[in-house]
């Protein structure tokens, strides 16, 4: 029973911290070939894109949560929205609605190059927020393992 109250408690403390609005500030992402074990750093290519797109996720208290990717000046965004969860540091993301559903129809698809609904919360303060998320993608018969970690800034 006091097993139970502990991580009852420890999910609900957890969800309430991340309420609020994050940005995206810093994302790190390496590729991994699962044949040869050679990964490649694309820190360094991602960094230019960064500063060209607005990424914002907002955690509510009652566990839903917006997203939108704007990419420079345009009037357009991807935005998806749905409820989250959170065990641990595991934070699950459960969509509900997108405004691009074909777009969306190929990461949700049953294929292999799907984004990852669930997150790993690496660190957390009052400011920052960190999430490390990765899947696994086939490339002309070769395997790479995606690993991306993203920082957020509360604004």
């Amino acid at each position: 029973m006091l097993v139970v109250s502990c991580i009852s408690f420890c999910s609900v403390t957890n969800a309430q911290s991340i309420t609020g609005k994050w940005k995206l500030t810093d994302a790190k992402e390496t590729v991994t070939d699962k044949s040869t074990g050679k990964t490649n750093d694309l820190g360094a290519q991602i960094k230019p894109f960064l500063k060209m797109m607005e990424q914002l996720i907002i955690f509510n208290a009652d566990n839903t949560y917006s997203f939108s990717n704007r990419m420079g000046d345009s009037k357009d965004a991807l935005e998806r929205s749905g409820t989250y969860s959170i065990l641990g540091n595991q934070l699950k993301l459960y969509q509900a609605k997108t405004n691009m559903p074909g777009i969306d129809k190929k990461y949700t698809s049953a294929n292999t190059n799907k984004l990852p609904p669930t997150a790993t919360i690496i660190s957390q303060t009052s400011n920052t927020l960190v999430l490390r998320y990765g899947s696994e993608t086939t490339d002309k018969g070769r395997t790479y393992v995606v690993n991306i970690e993203d920082t957020f800034i509360k604004q």
